[in-house]
This record gives structure tokens, C-alpha cells and sequence, in this order.
């Protein structure tokens, strides 16, 4: 967008405690240099009992950036500000304020605020249709669908069955989902806000939202307040968890 953008992300906090030391260091040196103390327990020298401390502290503080979304926002943000600051040969703050996130806890959570994330340029006026706007997933995705090619390594890849549910996917049909965005874009033009009876998306059936329900949905994910977006079930878990006694986010039908 012109001064903000959206992305949907995965935290997967398991896989990163699952790493190994070499390959924490092997992530973070892709960004970073790496202190003697490391390289050299990288590369098998023999330290004495307070550098391997040292090392396994640092790497114990590494690990946990690796799940980390405020460390992670930080690296994009201050990426994209160095490089917008030096175009415009420009110093100082490039965004306004500190990043804002909503937890996506169920499936219905999860497509809405992607939808919501690609319609972004059409509602903004930046593009016609999703497939001509820049910077969005479903360019890639109706590459993907194209030339049966894997997505960007970014992107996990869309697989409504699948038998090894271990990995790492995003639950839907690929073409309910390309369907389900031009369609809910339509429902956003200004000559037609009323309902299309027919030709609903299938992934709405399968999900139980009728289209009242999605349309209001993805119009107000950026109200006030609206911390969690997720079904009423676990919106309000959340809250609870938190020690709220109101539910501060966006509730779909369970």
C-alpha cells in the first residue's frame, strides 16, 4: 500500500525449537555476522567452559527470535525503511507507529484476513482486479495454478486434502480461493452491495458462513480493538486465556 502493509503469518515455534544449534547458526548468519565465539563453536574448535556458556546462551536467545513476530516485524520494517529512506535520500523515522497484529486461531480467522489482505488495492483504488494488484499473494498463487509450479518459498502452499498433516499448508482448495476473492471483491463495489444468490463459493458452504456473515467480515477486520479474528468459540477462549471477561476481536459463526 501507499503507507502500510498487510501480511498473514505463520509462527512455527516448534519447528524452531526442533533446530539444531548448527542450523540456528546457519538462519542467523544469513543476516548477521557472527561473534568469534560462534564461528569457532561453529566450526568444531574446542572452547573452555565459559565461551561454550557464552555460545549457548547466545544461541538460546537467537532460537527465540526465530518465533519471535515483534523481532520479526522489526527486521522487515527496518529493511524496507533503510531502503525507502535511501531512495528518497531522506533520513529518520520512515513509519508511523509500531506494527499492529491480530491472532488468527482457526481456519475461518485465517481466510478472511488473507482475502481482506489481497483485496487491499482494489478497495484503495490502486488496481481493478486482485490479479492486476502489485505486492500480493494471489499473483503468485495464480501462477502457481497456472503452471502447476510450487509457490514462493514464503507462501505455504494450498492443500484442502492431504494425507500427512504434518505439513505445513494452508487448508483450502487453491481454486475456491481464487474464485472466493473475486467474488467477495465484487460484493464490494459500490453498484453492487446487495447479495449474489447463486454461484456461492464452495469453501463457504464447507465452512458454514453464509454471506452476510463473510461480506461483513471483510470489510470491518481493521476495526478498533479487534485483537483476535477467529470463530465466537475461540475468540472468546482467547479472551478468557488472557484474563478479559469481554471479547476483544472479531467473532465468525462457530
Amino acid at each position: 500500500m501507499h503507507n502500510h502493509y498487510h501480511a498473514s503469518v505463520y509462527i512455527d515455534k516448534e519447528q524452531a525449537l526442533a533446530l539444531s544449534d548448527h542450523q540456528v547458526i546457519e538462519r542467523w548468519r544469513c543476516l548477521y555476522r557472527l561473534p568469534t565465539l560462534v564461528k569457532r563453536s561453529y566450526a568444531g574448535e574446542p572452547l573452555t567452559k565459559a565461551e561454550h556458556s557464552y555460545v549457548q546462551t547466545t544461541l538460546a536467545e537467537w532460537r527465540e527470535r526465530l518465533y519471535d513476530l515483534g523481532w520479526f516485524m522489526k527486521e522487515v520494517n527496518l529493511y524496507i525503511a533503510r531502503k525507502a529512506n535511501k531512495e528518497d535520500g531522506c533520513t529518520g523515522h520512515f513509519w508511523e507507529s509500531r506494527f499492529k497484529s491480530q491472532m488468527l486461531p482457526d481456519k475461518k480467522g485465517l481466510l478472511c484476513a488473507m482475502v481482506y489482505d489481497e483485496l487491499n488495492p482494489v478497495r484503495s483504488g490502486m488496481a481493478d482486479t486482485p490479479e492486476k494488484s502489485q505486492f500480493i499473494s494471489l499473483q503468485a498463487r495464480i501462477a502457481e495454478w497456472r503452471t502447476g509450479t510450487r509457490p514462493l518459498p514464503c507462501l505455504h502452499p494450498f492443500m484442502d486434502t492431504v494425507d500427512d498433516q504434518e505439513t505445513p499448508h494452508i487448508p483450502f482448495n487453491l481454486i475456491d480461493y481464487i474464485e472466493l476473492v473475486d467474488w467477495t471483491g465484487r460484493q464490494m463495489r459500490a453498484e453492487k452491495r446487495g447479495y449474489i444468490d447463486n454461484n456461492l463459493p464452495p469453501i463457504l458452504k464447507r465452512l458454514n458462513l453464509s454471506q452476510s456473515d463473510w461480506q461483513q467480515a471483510t470489510t470491518q477486520l481493521e476495526r478498533p480493538r479487534a485483537t483476535v479474528i477467529g470463530t465466537k468459540r475461540n475468540v472468546k477462549a482467547i479472551s478468557v486465556q488472557n484474563g478479559r471477561t469481554r471479547a476483544s476481536g472479531y467473532s465468525l459463526p462457530d
